[in-house]
């Protein structure tokens, strides 16, 4: 995700660029903060996401030891 719109975001901008030397608006140029913001609003909602499940993930965990040493090997 964080590829996709890094990579839409450099198009942009790439675009923007060629807008520019054209002496045309560079309109292209307005996808670079815009993809600042989604890639910031991603990692927020990752950061968000990763503390409302850190409890589970927690539980999953001890479950996991748990069952694995208590095999007989």
């Amino acid at each position: 995700l964080y590829t996709g719109v890094g990579f839409l975001c450099l198009m942009g901008t790439l675009y923007g660029l060629s807008q520019w030397t054209l002496d045309l608006p560079a309109t292209g140029f307005w996808s670079f903060p815009a993809g600042l913001l989604l890639l910031a609003g991603i990692w927020l909602a990752a950061q968000v996401g990763q503390r409302k499940g850190r409890e589970q993930t927690l539980q999953l965990h001890a479950f996991y030891t748990q069952a694995v040493y208590s095999l007989k090997v």
